[in-house]
């Protein structure tokens, strides 16, 4: 996870939606999710952080690599 101008975030600037999934494969997010993203609490961040961090194991790791999906 990053803090990006003060807030934690799971973005990686990848930001590429699989309209099959309906999340960013950079983040795992769905768009309502970053759309009210900074709206949220810090403890709701840090909380949607602490669940995206299973994704990005797997789907963003691999995006990284460039490996297939």
């Amino acid at each position: 996870m990053r803090i990006k101008k003060g807030i934690l975030t799971p973005c990686r600037s990848i930001c590429t939606m699989d309209f099959d999934l309906g999340l960013c494969l950079g983040c795992g997010r769905s768009s309502d999710d970053i759309k009210t993203w900074r709206s949220k609490s810090a403890e709701q961040r840090e909380k949607r952080c602490a669940e995206l961090a299973e994704w990005d194991s797997s789907y963003g790791a691999a995006l990284e690599i460039g490996a297939p999906l």
